[in-house]
């Protein structure tokens, strides 16, 4: 059994891929599990607690129905309502969808964006009496869970089956086939291709972006009640593929 798992044996059964790819759900399960958790504004099992989002950058997200009975601007300032919350959604989805358009005529890229923001920025300040920082910064959203791509390329799909026959499916959904899950003699590596993970799993002073750890390092290393669930699977595994192996061999 030790050499099957090994990848000196071979492997006729399958109980090594049937090992290795439930212990890979297992730890998928935890990653994601401890990404909700700091998405949240909580502290993980590895100690991580992400950095919360600046108000710019909340106020640059998607404006979401929940965002109207959730704004702090809102339980603040009466004044500030659903239709103007609304009127700011419209607006800058004009500004930054058919006049991006049009000012990439004569401005590169970069430029057009930043022309159509202000304008978009400046028709709101006059039709709620607030800019778009003041009227959608202080919305209460999760962190790293804008799209949810990056998430759910972390997250466990599908497993089924046994033995040779044990399968497991990617998560279906954006970002679900950006999912790194390898299954080789002896290894086992789990992860994302997503193309920004590496910017927030290791952060880039360069453009402001601080450190959102998703994934243990050297320093974060694997908590120990991580550690409990994913022996808990190994065992259960190694369980079932004892018994085909002496199946087999009676």
């Amino acid at each position: 059994m030790a050499g099957i798992l090994a990848g000196r044996e071979p492997d006729r059964l399958g109980i090594a891929r049937g090992f290795l790819l439930a212990l890979g759900f297992a730890v998928l399960s935890s990653v994601k599990d401890a990404y909700v958790v700091k998405a949240g504004g909580g502290t993980d099992a590895m100690g991580i607690k992400w950095p919360p989002l600046k108000p710019a950058t909340i106020a640059n997200r998607r404006v979401g129905p929940r965002d109207v009975k959730r704004s702090a601007i809102i339980k603040e300032r009466e004044k500030i309502r659903k239709r103007e919350l609304a009127s700011i959604k419209r607006e800058f989805a004009k500004q930054e969808g058919k006049l991006f358009e049009r000012f990439l005529v004569s401005l590169d890229a970069k430029e057009a964006r930043k022309r159509a923001r202000q304008i978009a920025s400046a028709r709101a300040t006059r039709e709620t009496g607030l800019t778009k920082v003041q009227a959608l910064g202080a919305r209460a959203v999760e962190i790293l869970r804008d799209t949810g791509v990056l998430l759910n390329s972390l997250s466990p799909g599908r497993l089924g089956g046994s033995g040779a026959e044990t399968t497991y499916t990617k998560p279906s959904g954006d970002g679900g086939q950006d999912q790194f899950f390898g299954v080789l003699p002896g290894e086992l590596i789990v992860g994302t291709n997503v193309a920004y993970a590496a910017t927030h799993q290791f952060g880039d002073a360069s453009r402001n972006i601080p450190r959102r750890q998703f994934l243990p390092d050297n320093e974060s290393q694997v908590p120990e009640i991580w550690w409990e669930d994913w022996l808990d699977v190994a065992v259960r595994s190694l369980e079932k593929g004892t018994e085909l192996l002496f199946s087999q061999a009676v």
